[in-house]
């Protein structure tokens, strides 16, 4: 009786060994996989990164920073009037409202179309 409990409890704790090194067996398999799913984000990231020093570099030129002061800040020298057209205005300038074009079918069509459909 004592055998067999002592066996049972020995296959007992050689499943959950076994169970523990699968574990870390496909933890070790995995971590490839991750490794390089960081190494893509870090490639990115020095891309972006590359990106934004190009992008502080030319926003840092005299023409840049007046630009964004015209356009975002609505600044202007002392001189200068500004005048600001609504957006609204502009497009019906640019793209007025077309009205659609009736095209005008000849009497006997109308009176055909009447009786026949």
């Amino acid at each position: 009786m004592f055998k067999k409990l002592l066996v049972i409890v020995i296959v007992i704790v050689a499943i959950i060994i076994l169970i523990g090194l699968v574990r870390q067996i496909n933890f070790a398999l995995g971590s490839d996989k991750r490794l390089n799913v960081l190494l893509e984000d870090v490639g990115n990231l020095e891309r972006k990164n590359k990106e934004l020093k190009k992008e502080l570099s030319s926003a840092q030129t005299y023409d840049s920073v007046e630009e964004i002061a015209r356009n975002d800040l609505n600044m202007s020298f002392p001189d200068e009037t500004v005048v600001i057209i609504p957006q609204e205005l502009i497009q019906k300038v640019l793209k007025p409202e077309e009205k659609p074009i009736e095209i005008k079918t000849p009497n006997w069509e109308g009176w055909l179309k009447l009786f026949v459909h």
